[in-house]
């Protein structure tokens, strides 16, 4: 391809015999594939698109299938994009003309998108497909609209012809919807929860404050599976259309259950008592890592005229949280390699984020560097002694004064320390601290205690979320 970034995606020009009469050339031949590919796929289905100038076809794809893409009459401009969500080039994209005259063919493997724009009059584009089992229709598909900034493609138009599918952002919903609903129909999400082998090592990490069974994934997509088996799409059902399913989110949006209103009053009385921070005034910034449905940015933003901005990693969270008119973006916590714009938030909040982290140490050690000096966090874990609760997509098993311990290490001193919950049977540490620069001032090294819970009347385990 032009950009030559994909190692994966191969291309292909079979030979063509002319003369006066025309052309001829072979468009499969299985062993000259073979052997020319380095793979023994089994093609099995091959589909046809004819398409008039101006039409643009596109961001599909699916987790299974191979295709061999030509254009036997006419010409496109044709773009593969990197939708792997663990891949060093996701989001990247590169891009081929495919036509009758340079007979070019691709081979583009699983997890990439795909899309082409009809430059001639008119267009015959082939698809020759290779997968196992079952055809990945539509409900099997992701998809990507075509001028989706997070890849910033270069098309050489401006208005193309689209499909309804491919002008809506209501077919990505239901795709990522869908998705959900087949991984559970098929006994996925089980094999998520019970912590299946297969995509998860629990291995002891040795740390200053003593020895944890910690979990590591072994598949990105199927963790954010399971994440989302607990989180934000769990209301969002196969009946449903695009309209119910927003305002389903709207409603949760407007949802503060007990344990939100005492985080809030919480943090409220501890910015009291700090006045001096001035960290509630109108026009302050607020983020929250971790917000699976934004009810806490329109909280703060609605009582407080703070702006407001979420991080998360699912991509149903940042889609409705986005349909909803708030700030949200993509982050990987676990990963913590790309740059986390905190700069300019006042508050920020992490409430049962950080838990689902093998490394959270290196988690708040990027939180802390990204954000401005004088910000506050305000950040609560479940306390769960032993083994994680991988059921509800916890890596890490935090045990009374980690937390602290992690957040001293970075850097951050604590002002308040908390234990109090809505449930007298969920047991968790909250605190508020503060990136502040050494050497500490007094203002904030005596820490406020809000409340204590003795660490001998914790249980063994915890098994809520």
């Amino acid at each position: 391809m032009k950009k030559g970034i994909f190692k994966e995606v191969e291309s292909y020009t079979p030979t063509s015999f002319q003369d006066h009469r025309g052309e001829l050339y072979t468009t499969w031949n299985n062993e000259e594939f073979k052997d020319h590919f380095g793979k023994d796929l089994d093609f099995v289905r091959d589909k046809v698109s004819v398409s008039r100038n101006n039409v643009l076809r596109g961001i599909h794809g699916d987790e299974k299938s191979w295709k061999l893409m030509s254009c036997t009459y006419g010409e496109v401009y044709y773009v593969v994009v990197d939708c792997r969500n663990d891949s060093p080039t996701y989001k990247k994209w590169d891009w081929e003309i495919l036509s009758d005259k340079n007979r070019t063919m691709l081979l583009i493997p699983p997890g990439f998108g795909c899309a082409f724009y009809v430059l001639s009059d008119l267009s015959v584009v082939n698809y020759k497909w290779a997968y196992p089992g079952s055809y990945p229709d539509v409900d099997d598909q992701f998809s990507m609209r075509w001028n989706d900034p997070a890849a910033n493609i270069f098309w050489p138009c401006d208005k193309p012809i689209l499909s309804e599918r491919d002008s809506s952002e209501k077919n990505k919903l239901r795709s990522l919807v869908m998705k959900q609903i087949k991984a559970n129909k098929e006994g996925l999400t089980k094999q998520l929860r019970d912590g299946h082998e297969d995509y998860f090592e629990l291995k002891e990490v040795e740390y200053e404050f003593g020895t944890r069974k910690v979990y590591f994934k072994k598949d990105q997509e199927k963790y954010e599976l399971l994440q989302a088996a607990r989180g934000g799409s769990t209301f969002l059902k196969e009946d449903k259309d695009f309209d119910e399913m927003i305002e389903e989110t709207n409603r949760l949006t407007r949802d503060v259950t007990d344990q939100d209103a005492l985080r809030i009053r919480e943090l409220h009385g501890i910015l009291e008592a700090t006045q001096h921070l001035r960290l509630v005034d109108k026009g302050r910034k607020f983020a929250e890592l971790g917000f699976r449905v934004p009810k806490l940015l329109k909280y703060y933003k609605d009582t407080y005229k703070m702006q407001v901005r979420g991080f998360d990693v699912l991509d149903i969270n940042i889609f409705t949280g986005k349909e909803l008119g708030y700030d949200v973006f993509k982050y990987d916590f676990n990963d913590c390699s790309k740059h986390l714009d905190l700069e300019s938030e006042d508050i920020v909040v992490s409430y049962h984020m950080i838990e689902h982290l093998s490394d959270p140490l290196k988690a708040l050690e990027k939180i802390f560097y990204s954000m401005k000096d004088l910000g506050v966090l305000h950040i609560e874990v479940p306390l769960e002694p032993g083994v994680p609760n991988i059921r509800f997509g916890h890596l890490f098993p935090f045990e009374m004064g980690d937390l602290k311990w992690m957040l001293e290490k970075v850097g951050f001193s604590i002002i308040g320390t908390s234990y109090d919950a809505h449930n007298p049977n969920f047991h968790i540490e909250r605190h508020f601290a503060q990136k502040v620069l050494r050497p500490k001032t007094n203002d904030v090294s005596q820490p406020l205690s809000i409340s204590h819970r003795p660490e001998e009347e914790l249980p063994k385990n915890n098994k809520k979320d």
